[in-house]
């Protein structure tokens, strides 16, 4: 066997590279992914091999053709300002939003996009942009997305619904849940618990451990705001927070006792403040209302 013989070997059988270090990453290939090679298994090389045995068709991003995004041709702004308002900034979101209503951009708008070579390419959030194909985010992008057909902004929209289904299998946090607090907590919460980050509950949780207890000025949690916390956490309107503290007092901690409390003052209930659709938990004959 001759060096050259040794050579032109080694160019045929390429080294594979370990699992997670990937060229090929699932910022730049979800798309190829889900129209070429979604049938294989990631791992252990096999689907970096898949990619590049089909390398003539991946698009320009998977491909390493180039690196950055496309911009938004000159001839397709004001299509843009009519079609794509609720598109965000990013010239990405702008592409995969014209090639969405590719129906009614105007012909020379269209006729500069088919020139691009991101026809395929969909925008994932940059945050996938580290991670290899064989790998275990990459089967759990093909499980939640495989009957979506990538191009138009459909991979992006799937990934955004599925987030949280594909996250943990990625490394990536899930999204957090918003969460808005009653008008009544606003200053408790600002006093008791300003160091807090409003989101999956942090701050109803901190307004809680203060129900009878006094932070280290000697504040604690007003009575209303008590109320509105409760009635949140039974589900209830948040707008009988005040009708609580007046008229029941915070004995009444049950959702029965609470509807129970505020039926039997129903005359005197502030504006907004409706128990109708829980009466069904003290009177049977109201059960169709729940």
């Amino acid at each position: 066997c001759t060096a050259s013989d040794g050579q032109r070997s080694r160019s045929v059988h390429p080294r594979k590279k370990p699992a997670g270090s990937d060229r090929l990453t699932v910022w730049a290939c979800a798309s190829d992914i889900l129209l070429l090679c979604k049938d294989v298994v990631p791992g252990e090389g096999r689907m970096e091999e898949c990619l590049e045995s089909k390398h003539h068709y991946l698009n320009s991003m998977c491909s390493a053709r180039r690196t950055n995004t496309d911009r938004v041709p000159k001839a397709c702004k004001e299509d843009v300002d009519i079609l794509c308002l609720d598109a965000g900034k990013d010239e990405a979101h702008h592409l995969m939003c014209l090639r969405k209503h590719r129906n009614k951009i105007t012909q020379s708008c269209w006729d500069k996009l088919s020139e691009l070579g991101s026809d395929g390419w969909e925008l994932l959030p940059n945050r996938f942009k580290h991670i290899g194909v064989d790998t275990q985010c990459t089967k759990a992008l093909v499980h939640a997305c495989s009957n979506i057909a990538p191009g138009y902004g459909a991979l992006h929209q799937c990934v955004d619904k599925k987030w949280d289904d594909i996250a943990s299998d990625c490394g990536l946090r899930k999204r957090q849940k918003p969460e808005k607090v009653p008008v009544s907590c606003t200053h408790d919460a600002l006093v008791l618990c300003k160091h807090v980050v409003a989101g999956d509950s942090r701050v109803h949780d901190c307004l809680w451990k203060f129900d009878g207890v006094r932070d280290d000025n000697g504040h604690t949690i007003s009575k209303d705001c008590l109320s509105s916390i409760i009635l949140e956490s039974h589900e209830m309107d948040v707008e009988c927070a005040g009708d609580v503290t007046e008229l029941c007092g915070h004995d009444h901690r049950t959702k029965h006792n609470l509807v129970t409390c505020l039926h039997a003052h129903q005359e005197k209930l502030a504006h907004g403040c409706t128990t109708r659709k829980h009466l069904h938990l003290i009177d049977p004959q109201y059960a169709n209302t729940a």
